[in-house]
């Protein structure tokens, strides 16, 4: 009844607020806790809440919360469970050491340089402290958002650190191996763990549509498949609320198979001291995401955060931040990771705005504690509004999984897309129902997204452009495919939440490095109801092997 409400755009009564504010926390707890919990039982089959049992859930939200430590004390006593950890404000040490880290990558660079290597270090060492003061043994550190270069690398061996953790795609680019999954490497006496990406994204993004039993076994058999040691990282991605029943079927189901099955698992510690490390000769900037950093620096909105973080870096000593720990406090916090991941996002929700303001007031209130006289307007937004993205190339390759769901932002992150919002000049089509598409390819296949409003179309006419013109026919009331009005299996299509499907290109006769065009025409009960683009078509050029070397660039 409060979905349809909000979808109505009906008001909500006190009563309605109040049940809102109920759900909201209730809808966090663990499964357990409600199942063994005698008021939390019997919640689903309530149909209101009041203020006393608002105050009852809370009480029993700071009981867990309160019993956060002493579980810490516990699972710490455990061989199988080790603890590790990241930078205190969660900033890209790589971009703190010195920003010209990327010059080898063609992104652009901001117009100032930061380089504070002691701003990297102390954000390190407010981490390990905070561990210690739980007498945790923290031997190894995954750096925020897997972010690690030759420099930050160098640091955390210095600063006692045993091993870290990296991204398999950074590996295959340093050894110049495509079939690589995961591995234990060394660079400079530092063991590096390089994570196996399908499995830890496939838990991450895609597990949650399939059940318990089918996800745990899609995972062994992956396990199975590859020799020596397969390694899973996740960074931190709130997976199990996706999950049914918050994630506890899948994950009792895989450890029972992984204990019955005689599967050996091992700790990072354990992993590091028993098996036979690689040697790597030399690093390049990467995260878990991608080589490079371009989700923090690159764009103008990235590079103006930069600048401006530069400006207030540069007004203040090393001994000044000393002497005054809430300045040194607030900088710290500025330098975080999430401020610059927001600015020039090709999603563009509000969340940008939000995040602008929140990191605007934060620069104030470094400068109001600094007493400092700096001549910058922080009541202007750092991202203008003109420069709101509306077209792009696609800037490196893509797997997406075709399922019909926007499963998470980073499937389709570095597609090229348009903005059918902004493409139509002073004579905007209002009704357009196809709010945005993105456009992709790996080597093989080129990938379609279509995100739409509502569904007022039966079929969908993709039509190439090269010397002579492929039609593509997509009958949505039966799931049947069509290329030049011959019904194909070979592209895969899924529509639910969004339109997706993979097109190989052989079956459009498009060669590498061969110039081509397309546009998507809706049609419902036989009329063509829009164009996309209008009067127009989308270019590309299927990629050869040195695209991603020729286009880094976001």
């Amino acid at each position: 009844q409060l979905f349809d409400k909000k979808h109505r755009k009906s008001s909500f009564s006190n009563e309605d607020l109040l049940d809102l504010q109920f759900l909201f926390f209730y809808s966090w707890i663990d499964p357990i806790v409600k199942s063994e919990d005698p008021f939390l039982k019997d919640i689903p089959l309530r149909p209101h809440f009041t203020n006393e049992d608002k105050n009852k859930l809370w009480s029993i939200i700071e009981g867990i919360l309160a019993n956060f430590f002493p579980l810490i004390e516990e699972l710490k006593e455990r061989e199988n469970i080790e603890f590790t950890f990241s930078p205190y404000y969660h900033p890209i040490l790589p971009l703190l050491m010195d920003t010209d880290c990327v010059s080898s990558l063609n992104i652009m660079k901001p117009k100032m340089r930061f380089s504070y290597p002691k701003d990297a270090r102390d954000q390190v060492d407010m981490a390990l402290k905070y561990s210690h003061k739980h007498d945790l043994d923290i031997r190894g550190m995954w750096p925020s958002e897997g972010s690690l270069d030759e420099n930050s690398i160098n640091m955390l061996r210095d600063m006692g650190i045993e091993y870290v953790g990296s991204d398999e795609r950074v590996l295959r680019e340093l050894i110049n191996r495509n079939d690589i999954r995961s591995g234990l490497y060394d660079f400079n006496g530092m063991p590096i763990f390089f994570r196996n990406r399908e499995l830890s994204d496939s838990i991450a993004f895609k597990y949650r549509y399939s059940d318990a039993q089918d996800a745990s076994n899609m995972l062994l058999n992956t396990v199975s498949s590859e020799d020596g040691l397969t390694i899973i990282i996740m960074d931190g991605e709130n997976a199990w609320e996706y999950f049914n029943n918050n994630g506890l079927d899948f994950l009792n189901t895989l450890f029972d198979q992984l204990k019955n099955e005689n599967y050996r698992t091992y700790t990072l510690k354990a992993a590091n001291n028993n098996f036979q490390h690689g040697n790597l000769d030399r690093f390049i900037p990467g995260s878990w995401i991608d080589v490079g950093f371009p989700l923090w620096i690159g764009s103008e909105g990235k590079n103006r955060s930069w600048e401006m973080l530069s400006i207030i870096r540069n007004s203040v000593t090393d001994d000044e931040l000393e002497k005054n720990p809430l300045l040194k406090k607030e900088l710290y916090a500025i330098e975080g990771s999430d401020w610059n991941w927001w600015y020039d996002t090709f999603y563009g929700t509000d969340n940008e705005k939000n995040f602008d303001y929140l990191y605007r007031t934060h620069i104030k209130d470094f400068i109001s504690i600094g007493k400092l006289n700096l001549n910058i307007d922080l009541d202007i937004p750092l991202q203008k509004a003109h420069e709101s993205i509306y077209y792009r190339q696609p800037v490196r390759f893509i797997e997406p999984l075709i399922n019909g769901v926007d499963d998470n932002f980073y499937e389709w992150v570095y597609a090229g897309f348009l903005d059918t919002k902004n493409i139509s000049g002073t004579m905007k089509e209002t009704h357009l129902s196809i709010k945005k598409v993105f456009f992709g390819f790996d080597m093989e296949n080129l990938y379609l997204r279509l995100d739409f409003s509502q569904i007022n179309f039966d079929k969908l006419a993709i039509s190439v452009f090269k010397d002579k013109i492929r039609r593509i026919d997509i009958d949505l009331a039966n799931d049947n495919v069509f290329i030049n009005d011959e019904m194909t299996d070979k592209i895969v299509f899924a529509m639910d939440e969004i339109i997706e499907m993979k097109i190989p290109f052989d079956i459009i006769n498009i060669e590498k490095s061969r110039e081509f065009m397309f546009n998507i025409t809706l049609i419902q009960n036989e009329r063509v109801m829009s164009v996309i683009p209008t009067f127009s078509h989308i270019s590309l050029e299927r990629p050869d092997e040195y695209f991603q070397m020729k286009n880094w660039r976001v």
